[in-house]
């Protein structure tokens, strides 16, 4: 995968998977919606500008991201039970010090803590990839970027050129695969309903 950590995690015991995972209120940060849309407006400009798509198409498309992100967030505070997590101390400076370039606006009293949950969501996934013998080869990633390619014929020459970008999708492609692992190894259950989606936060207002 395109990120290398030294921190790491093991089993303390088996993983349940009879027990029951339940999301509560649906969370849906302002920073992920609105990160995901502009990802989304562009990827399907020539469908915006055609008519073929839409606000309202793109607002759903998030909205299905967002539960998706639940869902995971979920499983993720569930194993919780299961596992030990030891942080690497340079694991966790490197990524306070990349959060600090790229969204200097974090409170310092906050970039720790997130800092540690962006290094346990790559090494959670690296961990379950390996518990249920998920791979994401090559073929995956290039088949899902033809199928991309024919969904919104949005260019995907950069990604079969630039390195670091087809790492990227390849983790979209591993995502895709453990939520895919997640919905048929537990029972996910939600006080909202979730084909509903949730309310997604209005643009702030330009000042």
């Amino acid at each position: 995968m395109s990120e290398s950590y030294i921190s790491t995690i093991t089993k303390k015991s088996e993983i349940v998977y009879t027990n029951i995972i339940k999301i509560g209120r649906l969370q849906a940060p302002r920073p992920f919606v609105e990160q995901e849309t502009k990802r989304l407006n562009e990827a399907h400009k020539a469908e915006l500008q055609s008519g073929k798509m839409n606000a309202t198409h793109i607002n759903q498309i998030v909205q299905n991201s967002v539960m998706q992100r639940n869902i995971i967030e979920a499983t993720k505070e569930y194993l919780k039970n299961f596992i030990v997590i030891k942080f690497d101390e340079s694991d966790v400076a490197k990524t306070i010090a990349d959060l600090k370039v790229k969204q200097p606006q974090i409170p310092e009293a906050s970039v720790k803590e997130i800092a540690e949950r962006i290094i346990y969501e790559n090494i959670i996934f690296s961990f379950l990839s390996k518990e249920w013998n998920i791979e994401v080869k090559d073929e995956d990633v290039n088949k899902a970027l033809d199928e991309m390619y024919r969904a919104t014929n949005q260019s995907i020459r950069e990604y079969k050129t630039d390195k670091a970008k087809y790492e990227q999708f390849r983790k979209q492609v591993q995502v895709q695969k453990i939520l895919a692992a997640i919905n048929t190894h537990f029972k996910i259950t939600a006080e909202v309903d979730l084909t509903q989606g949730p309310e997604l936060p209005k643009p702030q207002p330009k000042s």
